[in-house]
């Protein structure tokens, strides 16, 4: 048994009957369709939990304005799934056991932060199509209940204040993008920096970390582990949002603007505010990071030149070198891409021995190749 309305007659009687007759019941569920507001509907839950006493199962939830005449947006709606989802599995809920979004099908608008009141207020509908998941529908099927921050996992960096999310670009310095953009340039994973709840930001486009470069946020080089790339993820708060700040310079980072000409970049010392608040979205196609191994190495030698070539699935690869087997080795290559290296520093009369290390997306280092030697003797 569900009721659409809570706290009407019928429910009220429901629960003297149940009384009276000494009858079984695990758990109240109900339906709510309601404006986009996760705290007001997390009030109404709680309400039905202490008025009757029973676990609260919601059974069919979804924003919509049954009368087609208010002025939210699928920015809004998209927020207020995020904030629900996130409060519903928290600790501060003893009371919720069960919740699931009713799948409405119809067309998006042209854009999520413009307002629409035509087909009853569904604006940010489940699927498009039927078959294709909207951002909305996305952001529940990603969703698994994790409130806490992972290291190398997929997230999207998404604003609250503006509904953008930080996107990697081919140049210096990222931009913003709204919740229709949903690919490797919208994805960033999280590398343990400085101090517990620090991170290095890496695009997962292709490794990039996002750096506070003198007040101006933009893109570090693949592997820069220095404060300029360390944010301190300050937070959740009870809505799941963090600021991202950089301590060494006193900077959040913020969205401005009006969409769409929306801007992401940095603030000194903000007061908090929704353009610093900042929320770790799950995306729904995740990129794989695929953990590097180490290569598989071979070489051959000439007069003073040693070729070494290798197979591997790094992104970049190191070479080190040694004059005694088993190490020490020093690097004598550093972060680079192709499969081969030819070290033309080596004298006759001595023999060099080598390792290759593969580099993944994030900078994690494989261990040893098998080690393989040049006999210049």
């Amino acid at each position: 048994m569900a009721v659409q309305n809570t706290f009407d007659a019928w429910q009220y009687g429901f629960y003297s009957l149940l009384t009276n007759n000494s009858y079984r019941l695990d758990a109240s569920a109900v339906h709510e369709y309601v404006p986009p507001n996760a705290s007001s509907l997390m009030g109404q839950l709680r309400a039905v939990y202490t008025t009757f006493g029973y676990p609260v199962w919601l059974t069919e939830f979804s924003p919509v304005d049954w009368a087609g005449t208010s002025n939210w947006t699928e920015d809004d709606n998209y927020n207020f799934l995020a904030e629900f989802m996130w409060q519903a599995e928290s600790s501060a809920n003893e009371f919720l056991k069960r919740y699931a979004v009713f799948p409405f099908t119809g067309t998006n608008p042209v854009n999520p932060w413009q307002s629409e009141t035509s087909g009853g207020g569904y604006r940010a509908n489940f699927f498009t199509t039927g078959t294709t998941l909207s951002p909305y529908g996305e952001l529940y099927a990603a969703w698994d209940g994790n409130l806490t921050v992972q290291a190398r996992r997929a997230y999207i960096l998404h604003n609250l204040g503006t509904s953008f999310r930080i996107t990697e670009t081919n140049g210096s310095t990222p931009v913003a993008s709204s919740i229709y953009v949903r690919n490797a340039t919208t994805e960033w994973a999280l590398l343990p920096a400085s101090a517990a709840n620090h991170w290095y930001i890496i695009s997962l486009n292709d490794g990039r970390r996002l750096r506070d470069n003198g007040g101006t946020l933009d893109l570090a080089p693949y592997g820069t582990t220095n404060s300029a790339v360390d944010w301190w993820f300050n937070g959740p708060d009870s809505n799941g949002y963090y600021y991202l700040d950089n301590l060494a310079a006193s900077q959040s980072i913020n969205a401005t603007g009006t969409a769409p000409a929306i801007a992401v970049g940095l603030a000194n010392d903000p007061a908090p505010s929704t353009a610093t608040q900042w929320r770790l979205v799950e995306p729904y196609q995740p990129v794989t990071i695929a953990t590097a191994g180490p290569p598989a190495v071979t070489i051959s030698y000439t007069n003073q030149s040693a070729l070494l070539s290798w197979s591997g699935n790094g992104l970049y690869y190191n070479v080190y070198r040694g004059t005694t087997s088993g190490g020490p080795y020093t690097k004598v290559l550093n972060t680079v891409t192709n499969l081969a290296y030819t070290d033309t520093t080596v004298q006759n009369g001595q023999a060099y021995y080598y390792v290759v290390t593969a580099l993944d997306l994030l900078g994690a280092e494989s261990g040893y190749s098998a080690e393989v030697v040049a006999d210049a003797m």
